[in-house]
């Protein structure tokens, strides 16, 4: 596990061994059509530029409290990102070959096979080069559209589009038109700038058009923005030796098709000075990504309203150094160590799907210094430096927590389903979980002396039982936590009345229980079956079962280690559950 109460882990281990012995906003009049995110209007303001919002208190003295993060989406996106036509009359055009590049216009500068843009305005680009480039090395108030009309450009060792300087470039891939960008040498500096990428643009970059744009980087980055960059409808297919996309200020995305192959990270946001940028935010879109590391990999906030992502990592498949924000759309983790991360991992809506070596869900402070508690002490982490590479001028503080209040999440994991280093708290949607095989993880696993707290919603946990948690007396909801003997097969909860309440069919076998829905009251009697075997439950309380503990102060009584009986809690404490092969028999509302 990764930055985690280990503690608590390691004693339940040491139990278990005795116990057996996770536009131009005015571009022209007349214009070629390149297609417009009809269902970003409403989301898009005629302003030039989005941002962060900085309502956090704390933001001027370089601290960030992580759970009063908001990215402010009402200007992400201006007209001209949205809308991708030009005026062809009005624009230059450039053809490109390696027997000599013509253009229509003298305000293009000419070498070789480099073509260098001074001026603001609109280029239109077709032809191929072998081993040439596109600069722009403009004012830095200009705006430079570059339109892709078919075009096939190699650059072996420089950028084959290198935005050196201008305010603002429009990328813009023209409609029905395939396109391709390659790097296939070592990259040389430009003077002191360090180029690593096929498209590298030291000023805003926006990708747009509803063409085919093709990046392949036998080195380094497909793409690397040093300011923001938006990604509007285009087919963007990305394969490169290390990040297939990477910005400094925020990667924007409103729609379009990526699909995104990587050495190391897909999407990767990092900014060193400033913890409000860094961010990534999703509008909609669909989203492909392959990787050797994360997925996506932000030192700031992501925020997903919509669209869909499936991502396949070798480490992480989202993860954020700050708050990570679910509103919408469909995100599929097929392969990862941990599925989604955060600070704080907030999912209000969506569909999520992930399979995980380690966490499905992971709240923790990053490379923050956690204080491990002993029994009943709470857990506290504080967090100096956030990025991977430690390098932040800020800090992020505050309390790390994970919180579900809407969408449907599918977890399969070998780690622990939902984790959270601090609180968790589910208040709606549905949480299926196929819990961990080993009795070292559990399905749902809180800070050491937080707890999670349940308000409504479905949850059906299933996994071993070694490390198994329920919610705390904080809930207001109904919620059974059961052992079982190892079995797999399908979990029912029926009423007294015989009314199927849940119905689940784990992935894999599993000797805990853990079902939470509205319909579970306190003072009704219902019938848990699991692998054949049923077991009555008598709901004296909301909450029934506890953890298993090692009944020290303030802390659960765990089995009798001798004889298999439970202990009898002390000051403070409360009983064990009842053992595996009982479950046949009427249960009381002490701890199962």
């Amino acid at each position: 596990m990764k930055r985690k109460h280990l503690w608590k882990k390691a004693m339940a281990l040491g139990c278990g061994a005795m116990l057996a012995a996770a536009l131009f906003a005015g571009c022209g009049s007349a214009s070629t059509a390149q297609g417009s995110v009809g269902s970003t209007e409403s989301s898009a303001s005629t302003s030039e530029d989005g941002s962060i919002s900085a309502e956090n208190e704390s933001a001027d003295t370089g601290s960030y409290v992580v759970s009063e993060m908001t990215l402010d989406t009402s200007d992400m996106f201006t007209d001209r990102d949205l809308d991708a036509s030009y005026n062809e009359a009005d624009a230059v055009t450039v053809t490109l070959s390696d027997s000599g590049i013509t253009a229509s216009d003298d305000s293009v500068e000419i070498d070789g096979q480099t073509v260098t843009i001074k001026e603001e305005g609109v280029y239109v680009f077709s032809g191929s080069l072998s081993d040439g480039q596109i600069i722009v090395d403009a004012d830095d108030a200009a705006k430079v559209q570059i339109v892709l009309n078919g075009v096939d450009i190699t650059s072996k060792t420089s950028a084959a589009v290198y935005v050196k300087s201008a305010d603002k470039v429009f990328l813009t891939a023209a409609e029905g038109t395939d396109n391709t960008l390659t790097n296939t040498d070592a990259y040389e500096a430009d003077g002191d700038e360090e180029i690593n990428a096929v498209i590298y643009a030291k000023d805003d970059l926006t990708i747009n058009g509803t063409g085919n744009l093709t990046i392949n980087a036998a080195n380094g980055d497909g793409i690397n923005a040093k300011d923001d960059l938006k990604l509007v409808d285009v087919t963007l297919t990305v394969d490169a030796a290390d990040h297939a996309i990477s910005a400094n200020d925020s990667i924007r995305i409103a729609s379009g098709t990526y699909d995104l192959t990587a050495e190391t990270d897909g999407l990767h946001i990092s900014n060193d000075e400033d913890g409000e940028k860094g961010y990534l935010y999703m509008l909609d879109g669909t989203v492909s990504i392959t990787c050797g590391s994360d997925g996506v990999d932000a030192s700031g906030m992501i925020q997903i309203d919509g669209g869909s992502m499936e991502v396949n990592a070798g480490d992480d498949g989202i993860h954020s150094e700050a708050k990570l924000l679910v509103n919408g759309g469909t995100i599929s983790v097929p392969a990862c160590e941990e599925g989604l991360e955060g600070y704080v991992v907030v999912i209000n809506d969506g569909e999520i799907d992930i399979t995980s070596n380690d966490d499905g869900i992971n709240a923790t402070s990053g490379n923050g210094n956690a204080m491990m508690g002993g029994p009943g002490q709470k857990n506290t982490e504080t967090a100096t430096a956030t990025s991977k590479e430690d390098t932040t001028s800020y800090t992020y503080t505050g309390d790390v927590d994970l919180a579900i209040n809407g969408g449907v999440i599918t977890i399969d994991t070998e780690g622990d389903g939902i984790d959270s280093n601090g609180t968790i708290t589910i208040t709606s949607g549905e949480t299926y979980i196929n819990g961990p095989s080993n009795s070292g993880n559990g399905s749902m696993d809180v800070g050491d002396g937080y707890e999670a707290t349940i308000t409504g919603g479905i949850v059906v946990a299933t996994g071993a039982d070694g490390m198994a948690e329920n919610f705390g007396s904080n809930s207001t909801q109904g919620a059974i936590l059961q052992s079982v003997s190892s079995t797999d097969g399908e979990v029912t909860l029926t009423d007294a009345d015989g009314n199927e309440l849940i119905s689940f069919t784990p992935s894999k076998t599993y000797s805990s229980i853990l079902i939470s829905t509205p319909d579970i009251k306190s003072g009704e009697t219902y019938t848990l079956t699991t692998g054949g075997t049923s077991t009555t439950i008598e709901m004296t309380d909301l909450i029934y079962g506890q953890a298993q503990g090692m009944g020290g102060p303030g802390m659960q009584g765990g089995p009798n280690m001798e004889n298999g009986e439970q202990m009898q809690g002390g000051p403070g404490m409360k009983g064990g559950r009842q053992m595996p092969g009982e479950q046949d028999q009427t249960q009381s509302d002490q701890a199962q």
